[in-house]
């Protein structure tokens, strides 16, 4: 048993050193010596799984043999035949760290409760929210990335909870207690499209091609197609 776990542990340590080496390499080597490099370490790892798969077939072992695994962060691309493998780490969303990043600005004078927000493909910032120094009218807002006000877009009487960015600077606004979703053009300012439903809509995703709409009362989302 001592022999089997030596010859086991001797591919595992070469595989760990291949593994430091490749770090060094993808920082100080050119890519010339990273390709080739990658080849050597391709045929070698390649080489150690198969001595394992090896072993594994070729010994019957009597003793209970506990093994554990852990969800692991690497992808392997594979590419032609002629070219090396590259491990690309992935990041999971607790690798993800945040950062402050900007405010937005608002007019002097006036007052914004925003309910819900969507950022557009150029990067500005499309807001859904109540004025409150304004007779609590309700508006659609856009700023830059750097939170800098543009322009209000349109004003609503009802009152909206949600806004999404559609396609071809069209964005879809929810109204709650109208049961409607409104299709807003942000370059003329204007409604283009209005659906009516039988109950309460919340909020509202779309893709381009769909318009979904969720139903909180009903407990369900619908699905529209936008070509119909």
């Amino acid at each position: 048993m001592q022999t089997l776990l030596y010859e086991v542990e001797k591919p595992t340590k070469q595989i760990r050193k291949l593994q430091n080496e490749f770090s060094n390499m993808t920082e100080y080597a050119t890519e010339l010596q990273t390709y080739a490099g990658l080849k050597k370490i391709e045929k070698i790892t390649s080489q150690e799984g198969n001595y394992i798969e090896d072993l594994k077939r070729g010994c019957e072992l009597n003793e209970e043999i506990t093994v554990n695994t852990r969800p692991c962060n690497i992808q392997a691309n594979a590419g032609r035949t002629d070219q090396a493998q590259y491990f690309v780490p992935v990041q999971t969303t607790d690798q993800i760290k945040l950062s402050f990043s900007n405010t937005l600005k608002v007019p002097k004078r006036r007052r914004f409760r925003f309910v819900d927000c969507c950022i557009l493909p150029d990067g500005n910032i499309i807001t859904l929210g109540r004025d409150d120094s304004n007779r609590c009218l309700n508006f659609l807002l856009i700023f830059k990335n750097d939170g800098t006000f543009i322009r209000t877009i349109m004003a609503f009487k009802g009152i909206p909870v949600s806004v999404c960015f559609v396609k071809d600077g069209i964005v879809a606004v929810s109204f709650y207690n109208a049961f409607e979703v409104a299709l807003v053009d942000i370059h003329q300012s204007k409604s283009v499209r209005k659906f009516q439903f039988h109950s309460a809509c919340a909020g509202v995703s779309s893709d381009g091609k769909v318009l979904i709409i969720a139903i909180p009362t009903q407990k369900n989302v619908i699905v529209m197609n936008l070509k119909d």
